[in-house]
């Protein structure tokens, strides 16, 4: 076996815990949390986490045999990440009025 074989889980584990568990934990502080804003901050997380798995199912998928699934995956992924980015940006802060798009 490779290195760069045997590197990939490792590299990617470290990827899955920092980048889908820190969206986890930011979304389940955030639900706690009683402030203005607070609510609509949970759910960007939310979908920022889901988003980041997504491409990992596509993968798997790529895997059984199903190649088209991995560029799907990484597209609908992008697209749950950017939803959530757009939702924690509009979110009402402290100090301000809520703003009305």
């Amino acid at each position: 076996m490779e290195l760069d074989s045997l590197l990939t889980p490792l590299i990617n584990g470290y990827a899955v815990v920092f980048l889908i568990g820190g969206a986890i934990y930011s979304a389940s502080m955030f639900m706690r949390k009683v402030q203005i804003g607070a609510g609509h901050r949970a759910v960007g997380y939310t979908l920022i986490a889901f988003g980041a798995t997504m491409p990992g199912i596509g993968g798997t998928m790529a895997k059984v045999g199903i190649v088209e699934a991995l560029y799907l995956g990484e597209f609908i992924g992008l697209l749950f990440i950017w939803a959530g980015f757009e939702i924690n940006v509009r979110a009402p802060r402290l100090g301000e009025a809520p703003v009305r798009v």
